[in-house]
């Protein structure tokens, strides 16, 4: 055994000892003296050549355990992570307990996050369970007793896989392995003593083991925490503290958090002030103020805060907590002195660096602090005066948020702060704008913007995005589009900002299309900028001073394009984006919501490989906090992950997807009373979060709580009385709990809050028609159109579709003159629009159409309007037509609906493909109508061109009723009522083309070749598949037994269907009622039994046709049948001959009986 084998063997006392292959002498002195070489160069640094001697000395002994671990440790240091993984993995198959090889593994897997892995991994060299199944079973158990080993690998080990289990779920396994690790370090090993290969191998983790162990034993206090254990999680963050280089500001968070649990009155203020007196503690300290505000010495705590401000004068964090502790008058003291102090420091700060000024964080944290004493005029008067300080995102953040603490915004419009903001510039004014937008106050906006301009303020492109938005938030999307389209796109994608700010307002005016080409530029921009300056695209460095980064571009390209339905596209380019810039953790959200199991790609091999990239990529961020929480969620630990989610929400209160998620799975375990507890303290911070009002809304009608929705609702629209969604929700709730005078109420103030426009004077004509208000819509009709100044096609259309849908209501509750004043709206409004050189949509053309048939006007009028049409919008030509078609024969004007088919079809011009639908309905009814002879030259003329196929597709795609070969099977029998036998095959044959095993037409078209005795092959063949579809049809059965007649084939050859001789198939038909009531068929067997030689049997079938006949054409006189003249048609030749061959029997003389080619 070479020394290397000995070290390993000392280093792995349990190792479990491998029989190798016996070596002949000389291979194994190979082996050795290859391994000696690569042990020199290893040890002098040359990787490389080591692991080159390595393999050669592993090609002689496969089963060398030291040439595969020092082959391990030098792929890591030259070859990388993946080789030298796979390498003590073959070490694993050699020694499967060896704790190098295991704690490599498992250290891999937990930065991979496979945290069941890890366990396995790491439980192996303790001796614990080697798979976390057991924990599965027993549950969240103590660990089992461990096996003895080295101390360091006890405690790295215990460490790693604590920390592995806490992820899993498993909190008191995981306690059990960190205190063994802890206790290890306690009973005094000296873990950073001696020497040896393998220690050497893991010095970075030793080195740092001290600080690992005081961090993991915070997190053996978290676990106490979440179960509930106080006592012990506060033993346990005291022995953190006891560590070296532990102290931070989750310690003291947690400290502070569990002495306010136990209901300590001095304990919280008391570490609290103890890290004030550490400067890198305090900032940390002073954020826990709002834990201890209420308790007592809150005031003593303040003053000694006060006092640092000596050492540190102006100092935000310090100011502001003192502020919170003291009396208002000393607060608001040393706010202003704060403030002053950060005023007049000078700023050496680039664009990049501005908003880390001093003076701009004074000012944020006052306008905060303001808010939070509901000084909302104070407030924006600080967040105005010093706009120019912050960049324009800041500004559009600072806005929503000003918006969302604030109840009543309705104050800001005429407030004082507007004037100055005014006089202040583009940046002030632009900030007021997006305050008075985010507190549902477009129009407000807008008349700033204008008011500004007007005056002669800088505008800015920043104003211009926002006065397209503040016209969107009116309705008036045309106008913002018409606005948007005079922006320069380069200044668009100049500054990341704008360029976000544009693709969110593309989103809101409907314009996907647009945004997607936008997103596109931005990302050939960041492309072209990184070739000038010779750097990879993807380099953070592209976007700087503001530009767009080819993340941000890409991203939102991604976005759109899945919004548009091409998540495809929208997944590819995500995946580029983690492939080249890993740390972005919207593209990662983003491929997790498509590939997860309510995504449009649902595949959940993908959506894990994309989980364990998050966890090894961003272990820290917040998306891999929420997945671990649904896992949990998943795994039935519902207060585990139901708290990490609230810990995510409440980090980011104006995150609508944190509080959203949370409020959602609050919803699905049921917990309605905590959702609500939870959205109202929420709201109370918050009053003017609209997001919030959304999710509480939902919680109570997801509880069933529906009077309780109303309160809230009725609350915010006092102060929001222009947000039109809530008072839309606030009309849906009140009908849907039966208050149906009330929401109409609701639906006027709704109406009566809206500024005129054409979006107010619509709705309010549409509201007059759900209240039958009738003689109020023309004047509201009448008051958009006087909104609309130049061609915008959507907005006629929006006029003449109310207009039709009064009509509607009119004529469902029989008010013809209301219905005919509206006819005339409709058709005097667009014949005004067209007059004007307007744009006329197809649809509001066709809407003039319906309106001139349901008035009854006359064809040529109807003609004139449709070559109108047609002339205004040539691409919708046949669209057009069919519209009018159908419209017509809706109002029962079949006759004129015919006359225009005919006029599109024409007499002798090649069909298209395209009049393959009108072809279709013309010969449904040409069937209906009984015009077979046209019917039959539209079948030619659409044969000719090989179209009846399409012709069918569209039959059937378009009726309920039957396919065109359906259709055409009547227009056959119309044919044979005629007595035209020609024109009834010929349609027959065309069924046959497109449908081939149509069974009528092939019974029928068998039985006309096989009565006149031509083609019987070809007709067996056909009544054959008629047959088989149907054996017990009366017809089908006439029509074999007859064919066998033709064929001869009187008597039967064997007991099968196709062995059956005529007269037993034609017994048969008669068996059955049908069969007895058709004289043909009686007939038919009469000569089957004279032809087979049973006479007395024949004569008396005869006659059983001749009285059949009779006695159903008496029935049809004596009940009016309308069928009395078809029936004679049909039958009165064959009761004569049936009566002639009767009575030519019975005095001897030889019967006129059918021809039987089959016996002649």
């Amino acid at each position: 055994m070479t020394d290397g084998d000995q070290a390993a063997a000392s280093e792995q006392p349990d190792a479990i000892a491998l029989t190798p292959p016996a070596l002949d002498e000389v291979t194994q002195r190979e082996a050795e003296l290859l391994y000696l070489q690569g042990r020199e160069a290893y040890l002098s640094g040359q990787y490389f050549e080591a692991s080159r001697r390595f393999a050669q000395a592993l090609e002689k002994d496969p089963s060398s355990t030291a040439s595969v671990r020092l082959l391990a440790r030098c792929s890591e240091r030259s070859a990388g992570r993946a080789a030298a993984l796979k390498t003590y993995q073959r070490l694993l198959d050699l020694l499967p307990a060896d704790s190098e090889a295991r704690l490599k593994m498992g250290q891999a897997a937990m930065e991979r996050g496979q945290w069941n892995e890890a366990v396995i991994h790491l439980g192996t060299v303790i001796g614990i369970a080697d798979d976390t199944a057991a924990f599965e079973a027993e549950g969240d158990q103590p660990l089992p007793s461990v096996r003895e080993t080295e101390p360091w690998v006890v405690s790295l080990a215990g460490i790693w896989v604590g920390q592995s289990l806490f992820q899993l779920g498993y909190d008191l396994a995981g306690i059990e392995a960190v205190q063994l690790s802890l206790q290890t370090a306690i009973d005094g090993v000296a873990l950073n003593a001696g020497g040896g290969p393998l220690r050497s191998t893991f010095r970075t983790e030793l080195s740092e083991l001290s600080r690992v162990r005081g961090t993991t034993a915070q997190d053996v206090g978290d676990a106490w925490m979440r179960l509930e254990q106080l006592d012990r999680a506060w033993d346990w963050y005291l022995q953190a503290r006891a560590l070296p280089d532990t102290v931070g500001s989750r310690i003291l968070n947690r400290m502070v958090y569990v002495q306010v649990r136990l209901g300590l009155r001095y304990g919280p203020m008391l570490t609290i002030l103890e890290a004030l007196t550490l400067p890198s503690l305090r900032e940390p300290a002073v954020e826990l103020v709002d834990y201890v505000g209420q308790i007592d010495g809150s005031e003593l705590l303040g003053e000694a805060i006060a006092s640092l401000l000596a050492e540190q004068p102006g100092s935000t964090a310090l100011s502001l907590a003192a502020a919170s502790l003291l009396p208002p008058a000393q607060g608001d003291e040393i706010l202003e002195n704060m403030l002053a102090t950060a005023l007049n420091q000078p700023v050496e700060a680039t664009d990049g660096q501005a908003e880390h000024a001093p003076s701009v964080v004074a000012m944020i944290t006052t306008f905060e602090w303001l808010l939070l004493r509901n000084e909302n005029d104070r407030a924006l008067a600080v967040l105005v005066r010093h706009a120019t300080d912050f960049s324009p995102h800041r500004n559009r953040t600072l806005s929503r948020e000003f918006a969302a603490r604030v109840a009543n915004p309705e104050w800001i419009a005429g407030s004082s702060v507007v004037e100055r903001a005014r006089q202040l510039g583009p940046r002030a004014t632009n900030l007021v704008a997006m305050v008075l937008m985010s507190s549902i106050r477009h129009r407000d906006a807008w008349e700033l913007l204008q008011t500004y301009r007007n005056e002669g303020g800088e505008w800015t492109i920043d104003l211009a995005l926002s006065e397209c938005e503040s016209l969107e938030g009116q309705a008036l999307s045309s106008e913002a589009a018409q606005r948007f389209g005079q922006i320069d796109q380069a200044q668009l994608i100049d500054e990341s900002h704008r360029f976000l700010t544009a693709i969110e307002l593309l989103g809101y005016m409907n314009r996907a299309s647009r945004a997607v080409e936008l997103a596109k530029l931005a990302a050939a921009d960041c492309r072209e900028r990184a070739d000038a300056q010779g750097i990879d695209p993807w380099d953070a460095a592209v976007g700087d001073r503001g530009h767009v980064t080819l993340t941000e571009a890409l991203t939102a390209q991604a976005q759109l394009e899945s919004a548009r339905g091409n998540v495809q596209d929208a997944a590819e380019t995500l995946k580029l984006i983690t492939e080249n810039d890993p740390s972005c953790e919207k593209a990662y959200a983003m491929l997790l919501s498509l590939y997860g199991q309510q995504g449009e790609l649902s595949d959940p091999e993908a959506f894990r490989a994309f989980a364990s990239a998050v966890a090894q990529n961003l272990p820290d961020s917040r998306l891999f906090r929420s997945l671990r929480a649904r896992n949990d969620l998943s795994r039935g630990r519902t207060d585990r992950g139901l708290s990490a989610l609230r810990d995510l929400a409440e980090e980011q209160p104006g995150s609508r997807r944190a509080t959203e998620s949370y409020t959602i799975e609050l919803i699905r375990a049921e917990q309605f009373e905590q959702a609500i507890s939870w959205l109202k303290k929420q709201r109370a911070k918050r009053p003017g979060d609209r997001d919030l009002l959304d999710q509480f809304v939902t919680v109570l009608v997801a509880g069933r709580q529906y009077e309780d929705v109303l309160p809230p609702l009725e609350t915010w629209l006092a102060s929001h009385p222009l947000d039109e969604s809530a008072w839309k929700s606030y009309e849906a709730i009140l009908r849907g709990v039966g208050r149906e005078d009330d929401a109409r109420a609701a639906a006027q103030q709704r109406l009566g809050h809206l500024p005129p426009s054409f979006e107010t004077a619509c709705a309010k004509a549409e509201n007059a028609i759900s209240e039958a208000a009738y003689d109020r819509v023309f004047s509201y009709l009448d008051e958009a159109m006087s909104f609309v100044q130049s061609d915008e096609p959507p907005r006629l259309e929006r006029v003449v579709q109310t207009a039709a849908r009064l009509s509607d209501e009119a004529a469902r509750t029989d008010d013809d003159a209301t219905a005919s004043a509206s006819y005339a709206y409709v058709i005097q409004t667009v014949g005004a629009w067209r007059d004007r050189g307007f744009t006329v949509s197809s649809q509001a053309h066709v809407w003039r159409l319906d309106a001139m048939i349901r008035a009854n006007l006359g064809y040529d009028r109807i003609m004139t309007a449709l070559d109108e049409a047609s002339r205004d919008q040539p691409d919708d030509e046949l669209k057009l037509n069919a519209m009018a078609i159908a419209l017509l024969r809706n109002s029962d004007r079949t006759d004129d609906a015919c006359r225009l088919i005919d006029a599109w079809l024409g007499t002798d011009r090649p069909f298209d493909p395209q009049d393959a639908s009108l072809l279709s309905l013309r010969l449904m009814l040409a069937t209906t109508r009984q015009e077979a002879d046209y019917a039959v030259s539209l079948v030619k003329r659409a044969a000719q061109v090989s179209l009846l196929d399409q012709i069918d597709a569209v039959a059937a795609s378009a009726r309920s009723n039957g396919t065109l070969a359906d259709s055409l099977y009547v227009l056959s029998g119309r044919f044979l009522d005629q007595d035209d036998r020609a024109g009834s095959e010929f349609v027959l044959e065309q069924i046959l083309v497109i449908e081939p095993d149509h069974p009528g037409a092939n019974n029928d078209l068998g039985y006309a070749w096989a009565d006149r005795g031509v083609q019987l092959e070809q007709a067996e063949h056909m009544i054959l598949t008629a047959y088989n579809t149907a054996p017990d049809n009366v017809a089908y059965i006439d029509s074999l037994g007859w064919l066998r007649y033709k064929q001869g084939r009187l008597t039967d050859a064997g007991a099968d269907d196709a062995q059956l001789g005529a007269v037993t198939l034609l017994t048969r038909a008669t068996e059955n009622r049908d069969g007895r009531d058709d004289p043909v068929i009686v007939d038919h067997l009469g000569d089957a039994l004279w032809r087979a030689g049973q006479k007395e049997d024949a004569i008396k079938r005869w006659l059983e046709s001749v009285s059949t006949y009779e006695r159903q054409l008496r029935l049809a006189e004596e009940y009016g049948m309308d069928s009395v003249d078809l029936w004679r048609q049909a039958y009165e030749d064959v009761s004569m001959d049936a009566s002639q061959k009767a009575d030519d029997a019975k005095q001897g003389r030889k019967p006129n009986v059918a021809d039987c080619p089959g016996l002649e």
